[in-house]
């Protein structure tokens, strides 16, 4: 009871907001490449908050190209990541609802835990240049920046501007486990097809309502999680759903991954046990052959 409270006092503290001058404002009119200068090494020692620091060449900004049939999206991470961890394959890849096979619910457990979708397609139903995507994992990130990273307190401080990181999973997979040497754990959404269909319709209409605005990350009531919840929660029964807010305030289990898993699954709409991912099986993981 004492952890909640102070869980809903720390919601209280700051909101979501748009302000001039803020982070996201700092993008308009600058391309990647002059985003990407060097850190200098005095505020990298100092490991303190540096605004001019480039932002993590790992996240990218999303976007929902067009809509007409197919979807365009832009900017999808693909591949494995770089040698030099900043030059990623940023591509345009397409997507073809009508080949959605199944949802999953990634998360994970290590720091203080990620939550995102992982939407599977049939053949050619995500590719990019003719190179066929699988799955696309779809999360709500803060754009944070070299060579900190996030910082849980720094995101209550309307300093990372909020995105949706896109990748294919075989690059997520991949990111997490060489890179971030951690593991990640998928619990399928059991959900008819055409409420898939709805929830990667409404995860579409996310992204691009986050780009119109001038939204920030926030540790407790805009993050990882909160995001992810409330669109599952949109094509769910009202009996489903996750509690997203108690006396106006964002709840823990609409807040905390482990939380949200836990509720859910007590709910029926994940799956009892969860696939974990990691460095045994990462390589060449067949995740439409679950």
């Amino acid at each position: 009871m004492r952890k909640t409270i102070v869980f809903l006092f720390l919601s209280s503290l700051a909101a979501p907001a748009a302000h001039s001058q803020n982070a996201l404002e700092q993008l308009e009119g600058l391309s990647r490449s002059r985003l990407e200068t060097a850190v200098p090494e005095a505020a990298a020692a100092e490991k303190k908050w540096d605004p001019s620091a480039p932002f993590s060449y790992h996240q990218n900004r999303g976007a929902v190209v067009s809509r007409d049939g197919a979807a365009t999206l832009g900017n999808v991470r693909w591949g494995e990541a770089p040698w030099d961890h900043r030059s990623y394959d940023w591509r345009t890849a397409e997507l073809r609802p009508e080949t959605l096979s199944k949802v999953y619910y990634g998360y994970k457990t290590s720091g203080v835990g990620h939550s995102f979708f992982v939407f599977v397609f049939g053949e050619g139903g995500f590719s990019s240049g003719g190179s066929d995507g699988v799955a696309l994992t779809a999360g709500a990130e803060g754009w944070t920046r070299e060579p900190e990273g996030y910082n849980v307190l720094y995101g209550f401080m309307d300093r990372y501007p909020l995105i949706w990181n896109l990748t294919t999973f075989e690059s997520y997979a991949d990111f997490t486990v060489t890179l971030k040497h951690s593991r990640l754990f998928l619990a399928e959404i059991k959900i008819p097809r055409g409420k898939a269909l709805e929830l990667l319709s409404a995860t579409l209409d996310r992204i691009e309502r986050t780009n119109a605005s001038a939204e920030f990350y926030h540790s407790v009531s805009n993050n990882c999680t909160t995001n992810p919840v409330a669109l599952l929660n949109s094509v769910l029964p009202e009996d489903k759903r996750v509690d997203e807010r108690d006396l106006g305030l964002v709840t823990p289990t609409s807040s905390l991954p482990a939380l949200a898993v836990r509720k859910y699954r007590r709910l029926g709409v994940l799956a009892e046990k969860a696939v974990a991912v990691d460095e045994s099986n990462f390589r060449g993981f067949d995740i439409r052959g679950l």
